[in-house]
Protein backbone atom coordinates (compact mmCIF):
# COMPACT_ATOMS: atom_id res chain seq x y z
CA UNK A 1 0.00 0.00 0.00
CA UNK A 2 1.20 3.53 -0.67
CA UNK A 3 -0.04 6.53 1.08
CA UNK A 4 2.40 8.32 -1.52
CA UNK A 5 -0.24 8.14 -3.91
CA UNK A 6 -2.93 9.37 -1.62
CA UNK A 7 -0.92 12.36 0.00
CA UNK A 8 0.49 13.77 -3.10
CA UNK A 9 -1.67 12.53 -6.37
CA UNK A 10 -0.84 13.12 -10.03
CA UNK A 11 -3.94 15.39 -10.66
CA UNK A 12 -5.71 14.61 -14.34
CA UNK A 13 -3.97 16.45 -17.22
CA UNK A 14 -4.18 19.85 -17.25
CA UNK A 15 -3.69 19.62 -21.04
CA UNK A 16 -6.97 18.15 -21.60
CA UNK A 17 -8.74 21.62 -20.66
CA UNK A 18 -6.10 24.56 -21.45
CA UNK A 19 -3.65 25.02 -24.35
CA UNK A 20 -0.55 25.90 -22.41
CA UNK A 21 2.44 27.15 -24.41
CA UNK A 22 5.95 27.72 -24.14
CA UNK A 23 6.96 23.93 -23.72
CA UNK A 24 10.54 22.97 -24.17
CA UNK A 25 12.03 19.19 -23.77
CA UNK A 26 15.37 19.30 -22.05
CA UNK A 27 17.01 16.23 -23.44
CA UNK A 28 17.87 13.57 -20.54
CA UNK A 29 21.14 11.77 -21.24
CA UNK A 30 20.29 9.60 -18.07
CA UNK A 31 17.87 8.03 -20.39
CA UNK A 32 19.14 5.09 -22.55
CA UNK A 33 17.65 5.45 -26.09
CA UNK A 34 18.87 2.64 -28.04
CA UNK A 35 18.86 -1.22 -26.48
CA UNK A 36 22.60 -2.60 -26.67
CA UNK A 37 23.27 -5.49 -28.66
CA UNK A 38 23.13 -8.65 -27.23
CA UNK A 39 26.90 -10.03 -27.02
CA UNK A 40 26.48 -13.50 -25.59
CA UNK A 41 25.52 -14.88 -29.36
CA UNK A 42 28.73 -18.07 -29.78
CA UNK A 43 29.87 -17.02 -26.06
CA UNK A 44 29.99 -20.80 -23.38
CA UNK A 45 26.99 -21.35 -21.78
CA UNK A 46 28.35 -20.21 -18.54
CA UNK A 47 29.51 -17.13 -19.91
CA UNK A 48 25.67 -16.88 -21.08
CA UNK A 49 24.31 -17.65 -17.61
CA UNK A 50 26.01 -14.82 -15.86
CA UNK A 51 24.63 -12.26 -18.83
CA UNK A 52 21.40 -13.25 -17.96
CA UNK A 53 18.97 -10.78 -16.36
CA UNK A 54 16.62 -11.08 -13.56
CA UNK A 55 12.89 -9.90 -14.15
CA UNK A 56 13.51 -6.39 -12.07
CA UNK A 57 16.60 -5.99 -13.89
CA UNK A 58 14.93 -6.52 -17.52
CA UNK A 59 11.99 -4.45 -16.43
CA UNK A 60 14.35 -1.40 -15.61
CA UNK A 61 16.04 -2.26 -18.99
CA UNK A 62 13.11 -1.07 -20.45
CA UNK A 63 12.40 1.69 -18.85
CA UNK A 64 15.35 3.46 -18.95
CA UNK A 65 15.14 2.49 -23.18
CA UNK A 66 12.03 3.91 -23.59
CA UNK A 67 12.84 7.01 -25.87
CA UNK A 68 9.66 9.06 -24.11
CA UNK A 69 11.98 9.26 -20.91
CA UNK A 70 14.57 10.88 -22.99
CA UNK A 71 12.93 14.37 -22.36
CA UNK A 72 12.07 16.55 -19.57
CA UNK A 73 9.27 18.55 -20.13
CA UNK A 74 9.23 21.94 -18.18
CA UNK A 75 7.18 24.97 -18.75
CA UNK A 76 9.37 28.42 -19.81
CA UNK A 77 8.35 31.79 -18.99
CA UNK A 78 11.02 34.14 -19.39
CA UNK A 79 10.32 38.06 -18.90
CA UNK A 80 9.25 40.18 -21.18
CA UNK A 81 11.31 43.10 -19.82
CA UNK A 82 15.06 40.67 -19.89
CA UNK A 83 16.04 39.66 -16.25
CA UNK A 84 19.52 38.55 -14.87
CA UNK A 85 17.77 35.75 -12.96
CA UNK A 86 16.37 32.19 -13.36
CA UNK A 87 13.82 30.70 -10.86
CA UNK A 88 13.75 26.82 -11.38
CA UNK A 89 10.08 25.95 -9.46
CA UNK A 90 9.39 22.27 -9.12
CA UNK A 91 5.63 22.45 -8.25
CA UNK A 92 3.39 20.53 -5.74
CA UNK A 93 0.69 17.92 -5.06
CA UNK A 94 -1.91 17.65 -6.64
CA UNK A 95 -0.84 20.26 -9.55
CA UNK A 96 1.23 20.03 -12.87
CA UNK A 97 3.33 22.76 -14.67
CA UNK A 98 0.04 23.38 -16.37
CA UNK A 99 -1.83 23.52 -13.06
CA UNK A 100 0.94 25.91 -11.60
CA UNK A 101 1.17 28.36 -14.88
CA UNK A 102 -0.69 31.17 -12.92
CA UNK A 103 1.23 31.05 -10.09
CA UNK A 104 4.59 31.41 -11.42
CA UNK A 105 3.81 33.66 -13.90
CA UNK A 106 2.52 35.73 -10.60
CA UNK A 107 5.94 35.10 -9.85
CA UNK A 108 7.84 35.98 -12.91
CA UNK A 109 5.71 39.04 -12.82
CA UNK A 110 6.29 40.47 -9.86
CA UNK A 111 9.69 38.91 -8.99
CA UNK A 112 10.88 39.92 -12.84
CA UNK A 113 12.69 36.94 -12.98
CA UNK A 114 12.86 33.99 -15.97
CA UNK A 115 10.91 30.84 -14.52
CA UNK A 116 11.14 27.57 -15.82
CA UNK A 117 8.90 25.01 -14.05
CA UNK A 118 9.76 21.18 -13.71
CA UNK A 119 7.58 18.46 -14.71
CA UNK A 120 7.32 14.82 -12.98
CA UNK A 121 6.84 11.37 -14.32
CA UNK A 122 3.60 10.37 -14.58
CA UNK A 123 2.56 14.21 -14.70
CA UNK A 124 0.46 15.80 -17.61
CA UNK A 125 3.07 15.18 -20.49
CA UNK A 126 5.54 13.18 -18.64
CA UNK A 127 4.72 9.21 -18.84
CA UNK A 128 5.82 7.02 -16.26
CA UNK A 129 4.80 6.89 -12.82
CA UNK A 130 6.43 9.92 -9.58
CA UNK A 131 9.45 8.20 -7.91
CA UNK A 132 11.86 10.24 -6.06
CA UNK A 133 14.74 8.85 -7.38
CA UNK A 134 13.78 10.17 -11.09
CA UNK A 135 12.30 13.30 -9.89
CA UNK A 136 15.82 14.36 -8.19
CA UNK A 137 17.76 12.49 -11.25
CA UNK A 138 15.80 14.56 -13.16
CA UNK A 139 16.35 18.07 -11.37
CA UNK A 140 19.85 17.48 -11.47
CA UNK A 141 19.71 17.02 -15.89
CA UNK A 142 17.65 20.13 -16.13
CA UNK A 143 20.19 22.21 -13.61
CA UNK A 144 23.15 20.76 -15.24
CA UNK A 145 21.24 21.66 -19.04
CA UNK A 146 21.22 25.28 -18.06
CA UNK A 147 24.84 25.61 -16.57
CA UNK A 148 26.25 23.87 -19.05
CA UNK A 149 24.60 24.09 -21.73
CA UNK A 150 22.81 27.62 -21.72
CA UNK A 151 25.32 28.72 -20.02
CA UNK A 152 23.42 30.16 -16.63
CA UNK A 153 26.00 31.42 -13.89
CA UNK A 154 24.71 29.90 -10.81
CA UNK A 155 25.05 33.08 -8.80
CA UNK A 156 21.97 33.52 -11.24
CA UNK A 157 19.75 30.41 -10.39
CA UNK A 158 16.74 30.79 -8.00
CA UNK A 159 15.70 27.23 -6.45
CA UNK A 160 11.96 27.31 -5.66
CA UNK A 161 9.98 23.91 -4.12
CA UNK A 162 6.62 23.86 -3.40
CA UNK A 163 5.09 20.94 -0.46
CA UNK A 164 6.37 17.62 -2.55
CA UNK A 165 8.70 19.94 -4.99
CA UNK A 166 10.42 20.86 -0.88
CA UNK A 167 12.07 16.93 -1.87
CA UNK A 168 14.02 17.67 -5.59
CA UNK A 169 14.52 21.28 -4.79
CA UNK A 170 16.48 20.59 -1.29
CA UNK A 171 18.56 17.80 -3.07
CA UNK A 172 19.26 19.86 -6.21
CA UNK A 173 20.54 22.71 -3.25
CA UNK A 174 22.52 20.00 -1.35
CA UNK A 175 24.73 19.58 -4.50
CA UNK A 176 24.82 22.81 -6.57
CA UNK A 177 25.80 26.13 -5.65
CA UNK A 178 22.42 28.33 -6.34
CA UNK A 179 21.75 32.17 -5.21
CA UNK A 180 19.23 30.82 -3.05
CA UNK A 181 16.44 28.19 -1.98
CA UNK A 182 13.24 28.90 -1.46
CA UNK A 183 10.68 26.43 -0.13
CA UNK A 184 7.17 26.62 0.13
CA UNK A 185 5.06 24.52 2.58
CA UNK A 186 7.86 21.92 2.95
CA UNK A 187 7.95 18.77 4.82
CA UNK A 188 11.35 16.98 6.36
CA UNK A 189 10.57 13.91 5.10
CA UNK A 190 7.60 11.68 3.48
CA UNK A 191 7.66 9.40 6.24
CA UNK A 192 7.39 11.91 9.22
CA UNK A 193 3.97 13.75 7.07
CA UNK A 194 2.47 10.01 6.82
CA UNK A 195 3.23 9.71 10.55
CA UNK A 196 1.58 12.99 10.72
CA UNK A 197 -1.67 11.66 8.86
CA UNK A 198 -1.90 8.46 10.28
CA UNK A 199 0.52 7.63 13.23
CA UNK A 200 3.23 5.32 13.66
CA UNK A 201 1.64 2.38 12.18
CA UNK A 202 2.28 4.19 8.80
CA UNK A 203 5.77 3.84 8.30
CA UNK A 204 5.48 0.09 7.78
CA UNK A 205 3.19 0.86 4.99
CA UNK A 206 5.39 3.70 2.85
CA UNK A 207 8.81 3.70 1.87
CA UNK A 208 11.05 6.85 2.91
CA UNK A 209 11.46 9.21 0.31
CA UNK A 210 12.75 13.15 0.47
CA UNK A 211 14.39 13.48 3.48
CA UNK A 212 14.74 17.16 3.64
CA UNK A 213 16.34 16.53 7.15
CA UNK A 214 19.14 15.36 5.99
CA UNK A 215 19.95 17.17 3.06
CA UNK A 216 19.27 20.35 4.22
CA UNK A 217 22.23 19.73 6.10
CA UNK A 218 24.70 19.87 3.12
CA UNK A 219 23.18 23.67 1.89
CA UNK A 220 25.56 26.12 1.62
CA UNK A 221 23.29 28.90 -0.28
CA UNK A 222 20.79 31.12 1.76
CA UNK A 223 17.49 29.37 2.16
CA UNK A 224 13.80 30.59 2.84
CA UNK A 225 11.14 28.57 4.35
CA UNK A 226 7.35 29.96 3.49
CA UNK A 227 4.74 28.25 5.68
CA UNK A 228 1.11 28.37 6.89
CA UNK A 229 -0.02 28.29 10.22
CA UNK A 230 -3.21 26.90 9.04
CA UNK A 231 -1.22 23.63 7.36
CA UNK A 232 -2.80 20.89 8.13
CA UNK A 233 -1.55 18.44 5.37
CA UNK A 234 2.04 19.42 6.25
CA UNK A 235 2.02 21.46 9.86
CA UNK A 236 4.30 24.62 10.30
CA UNK A 237 6.57 22.26 12.67
CA UNK A 238 8.34 20.88 9.88
CA UNK A 239 9.80 24.37 8.54
CA UNK A 240 10.49 24.97 11.94
CA UNK A 241 12.54 21.79 12.86
CA UNK A 242 14.22 22.14 8.97
CA UNK A 243 15.16 25.91 9.76
CA UNK A 244 17.00 23.99 12.44
CA UNK A 245 18.94 22.14 10.51
CA UNK A 246 20.36 24.55 8.32
CA UNK A 247 23.80 25.52 8.97
CA UNK A 248 24.64 28.01 10.55
CA UNK A 249 23.01 30.79 9.80
CA UNK A 250 21.67 30.74 6.31
CA UNK A 251 17.85 29.71 7.09
CA UNK A 252 14.79 32.47 7.29
CA UNK A 253 11.51 31.52 7.97
CA UNK A 254 7.94 33.15 7.65
CA UNK A 255 5.16 32.13 9.30
CA UNK A 256 1.89 33.21 7.87
CA UNK A 257 -1.27 33.59 10.58
CA UNK A 258 -3.93 32.85 7.85
CA UNK A 259 -2.30 30.46 5.28
CA UNK A 260 -3.32 26.92 5.01
CA UNK A 261 -1.34 24.44 2.30
CA UNK A 262 -3.54 25.75 -0.47
CA UNK A 263 -5.18 28.82 0.06
CA UNK A 264 -2.67 31.76 0.71
CA UNK A 265 -2.46 35.69 -0.59
CA UNK A 266 -0.10 35.96 -3.02
CA UNK A 267 1.34 39.32 -2.49
CA UNK A 268 0.99 39.48 1.24
CA UNK A 269 2.09 35.33 2.17
CA UNK A 270 4.89 34.82 -0.96
CA UNK A 271 5.96 37.37 -3.30
CA UNK A 272 6.70 40.24 -0.50
CA UNK A 273 8.51 37.84 2.02
CA UNK A 274 10.63 36.59 -0.97
CA UNK A 275 11.51 40.56 -1.82
CA UNK A 276 12.49 41.09 1.81
CA UNK A 277 14.55 37.91 1.68
CA UNK A 278 16.10 38.67 -1.55
CA UNK A 279 17.04 42.15 -0.50
CA UNK A 280 18.51 41.16 2.80
CA UNK A 281 20.80 38.23 0.97
CA UNK A 282 21.94 40.70 -0.91
CA UNK A 283 20.55 38.51 -4.12
CA UNK A 284 19.61 41.66 -6.80
CA UNK A 285 17.45 41.16 -9.39
CA UNK A 286 18.48 43.21 -12.76
CA UNK A 287 16.13 43.18 -15.94
CA UNK A 288 18.74 43.96 -18.26
CA UNK A 289 17.69 43.02 -21.45
CA UNK A 290 19.53 39.24 -20.49
CA UNK A 291 17.44 36.54 -22.49
CA UNK A 292 18.25 33.00 -21.59
CA UNK A 293 17.19 30.94 -24.86
CA UNK A 294 16.58 27.58 -25.38
CA UNK A 295 17.28 25.94 -29.25
CA UNK A 296 14.27 26.09 -31.12
CA UNK A 297 13.89 22.68 -31.52
CA UNK A 298 13.23 22.17 -27.54
CA UNK A 299 10.08 23.43 -28.29
CA UNK A 300 8.92 21.07 -30.68
CA UNK A 301 7.59 17.70 -29.11
CA UNK A 302 9.59 14.78 -29.91
CA UNK A 303 8.36 12.79 -32.84
CA UNK A 304 7.91 9.63 -30.56
CA UNK A 305 5.55 11.40 -28.70
CA UNK A 306 3.42 11.95 -31.13
CA UNK A 307 3.40 8.22 -31.54
CA UNK A 308 2.25 7.23 -28.37
CA UNK A 309 -0.15 3.94 -28.33
CA UNK A 310 -1.72 4.19 -24.34
CA UNK A 311 1.69 3.38 -23.29
CA UNK A 312 1.34 4.95 -19.73
CA UNK A 313 -0.61 1.67 -18.17
CA UNK A 314 2.04 -0.68 -18.99
CA UNK A 315 4.83 2.04 -18.08
CA UNK A 316 3.25 2.59 -14.58
CA UNK A 317 2.62 -1.24 -14.28
CA UNK A 318 6.48 -1.88 -14.66
CA UNK A 319 7.67 1.69 -12.35
CA UNK A 320 5.26 0.46 -9.65
CA UNK A 321 7.00 -3.68 -10.35
CA UNK A 322 10.61 -1.76 -10.40
CA UNK A 323 10.31 1.06 -7.38
CA UNK A 324 7.59 1.06 -5.55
Amino acid sequence: MQFNSILFPAPENCYQYRRIENIVYIPNPTAVQNPKPSTTQGKPSQDKVEEEKTENNQIKEQIEQLPELSYIPCLYLPHPLGSNKLLIFFHGNAEDIGWAYDFVNSIRQQLKVHVLAVEYPGYSLYIGTPNADRICKDAEVVYDYLTQKIGIPEKNILLFGRSIGSGPSTHLAARRNPAALILMSAYTSIGAVVKGVVGNFGKFFVAERFKNIDEITKIKCSVLLIHGMLDKLIPKEHSVELLAACPQTIGHIVLSENMTHNEFEMEEDIILPIQKFLKNCEINIVNEKEFYKFPAELYEKPKIWEKKVNKRSLLSQMYDKFFE
